[in-house]
């Protein structure tokens, strides 16, 4: 059963409507992607320091950061290489879930930014991978490292190339690599495995989606080479020790725990930790999901007794108060012409957490009018809230081209009618009031729509003057005028409930007038 926090996470995607990766330039899903991962990992925690490194490959420089923890070197060092189905997936992207990594493990992690697939189809990531890897070991005295207890990890397509490395480690004898770290996995990639069927569908990676991946990825003639379809190695003996991390409604859980399965029999010491209800992908999602911080916290605890780090108190897993080694923006976002506002310090924040605040007041208010009104006011808060991070981000991208302000507004129209339809069956006789009110909101939000798509292509949030700014005040202040107007129509026991929501919108409205106003200036 899916976690109620991936629900509403998958519920969020399926409403952006966006289209299969198939059907866009490979380069806007490549930065799509990033942006995702950015903003679903949460505020990147600062670190002892961190590098940019340019390492030699079979085809010139490999783009690596090298992340440092606190304590005294040499550390143990982690090689981490990126999920995204080896067509995307960056750097960037895992930014903020590899800080976490180097603080709550003390090692020293490595990202490395491998060529990508189809411009670079196998085995060229793989070949960068395990090149890295061996410079790594090869310079571990410039890095601070301890070559004596270097890992590798992975999560998903990363997974299966900290497999691979493995695997050619110790067949060609060195780098010797002393534990692995298997993030969901993809081993195999066969697709008749029940965890397919379960969940190759609706769960962010869907079965279609990895066999694109793999279209992408592996040429002809490469189909059952064994260092990427590492579960059909010749042997799993005298691999170094491993840690498999699944997720429960994943398609690759089942390839994941046969590797698992497959390296117990060949004497590997080997455990297995699956997380009840999470998705594909969750491991970088600890912005979004309590069981991936978890997952992320566990995971330095593994890595921690493997390799013998040592964690200095108040390093592990919190975000620190200094800023040394606080990325700046450029690796924070990456996000081009979407957005021209800095994730950090954005006056839209302060806003959207005053919606969320006001849902909240609303739902404790309405709970206590008694047990018939609670289920429809969790599908409310549930509602109000994507609608509040939708707002933050829209303010945050206010270049966004025509097609997607529509489909924020229709995606919005979404969210507004659940909330007309969840109020209405809990207030009975108060049906016209909430329909009324949908109706309100809709015609202020293309009204909105319309203020923001009229300008021209680049213009910014504080260009916004004269009508345009007067339209949009305007659409919110009747948006309040017609909330009061209902809630003093509303059935006189519910008083209570419209007048903390009323005054609520108030405060947002307010708020949005302050954050205008202050861009004027």
């Amino acid at each position: 059963m899916l976690d109620p926090q991936a629900k509403s996470l998958l519920d969020f995607l399926a409403s952006l409507g966006r289209p299969p990766i198939w059907d866009v330039p490979l380069a806007a899903a490549r930065e799509a992607s990033e942006l995702m991962n950015v903003r679903f990992a949460g505020a990147p925690q600062a670190v002892a320091g961190v590098r940019d490194v340019r390492i030699p490959g079979p085809a010139g420089e490999i783009p690596a950061r090298v992340y440092m923890p606190d304590g005294d070197a040499p550390f143990p060092v982690l090689v981490y290489y990126h999920g995204g189905g080896f067509t995307i997936g960056s750097i960037a992207g895992y930014d903020a879930t590899l800080r976490a990594l180097a603080n709550a493990s003390g090692c020293v992690v490595v990202s490395v930014d491998y060529r990508l697939a189809p411009e670079h189809p196998f085995p060229a990531g793989f070949e960068d991978c395990f090149a890295a890897t061996r410079w790594i070991a090869d310079h571990a005295a410039s890095l601070g490292v301890d070559p004596s207890r270097l890992a590798v990890g992975g999560d998903s397509a990363g997974g299966n190339l900290a497999a691979g490395v493995a695997l050619r480690a110790r067949d060609e004898g060195g780098p010797a690599i002393a534990f692995q770290l298997l993030i969901y996995p993809t081993t195999d990639g066969d697709i008749t495995r029940g965890s397919y069927v379960a969940y190759g569908d609706g769960h962010l990676l869907t079965t279609e989606l990895c066999l694109w991946f793999n279209e992408q990825y592996v040429p002809a003639g490469h189909e059952h080479d064994v260092r990427h379809r590492v579960l059909h190695a010749v042997t799993h003996e005298n691999l170094p020790p491993a840690h498999v991390l699944v997720a429960e409604c994943d398609p690759l859980y089942d390839e994941a725990e046969a590797y698992a399965q497959k390296l117990r029999a060949a004497g590997v010491p080997t455990t297995f930790e699956s997380y009840p209800g999470m998705i594909h992908g969750f491991f970088n999602y600890s912005g979004m999901l309590d069981q991936s911080r978890k997952a992320v916290t566990d995971a330095g605890a593994v890595l921690r007794a493997a390799l013998g780090a040592k964690v200095r108190p108040g390093t592990n897993g919190s975000a620190g108060q200094s800023d040394h080694g606080t990325p700046p923006v450029a690796h924070v976002r990456r996000l081009g012409p979407m957005d021209e506002y800095t994730i950090k310090n954005s006056p839209t924040e302060s806003v959207a957490e005053a919606m969320k605040t006001s849902t909240n007041a609303y739902t404790t208010a309405t709970e206590k009018s008694g047990e018939a009104f609670q289920s429809a006011t969790r599908t409310t808060s549930v509602a109000m809230s994507s609608a509040a991070d939708r707002i933050r981000d829209m303010f945050k991208g206010a270049s966004l081209p025509r097609f997607d302000m529509d489909a924020y507004v229709e995606a919005r129209h979404e969210d507004i009618d659940a909330v007309a339809k969840a109020t209405s069956v809990a207030l009975g006789s108060a049906q016209t009031i909430t329909t009324k009110q949908a109706e309100l909101l809709k015609s202020s939000l293309d009204q909105l729509r319309d203020a923001l798509t009229a300008r021209k292509p680049g213009d910014s949030l504080g260009d916004l003057a004269g009508k345009e700014r007067d339209l949009i005040q305007g659409s919110l202040s009747r948006t309040l005028d017609g909330m009061r107007e209902m809630a003093e129509a509303a059935q006189k026991s519910q008083a209570q409930i419209f007048d903390i929501a009323t005054d609520r919108v108030r405060s947002n409205v307010e708020s949005l007038r302050g954050m205008f106003s202050a861009e004027k200036k």
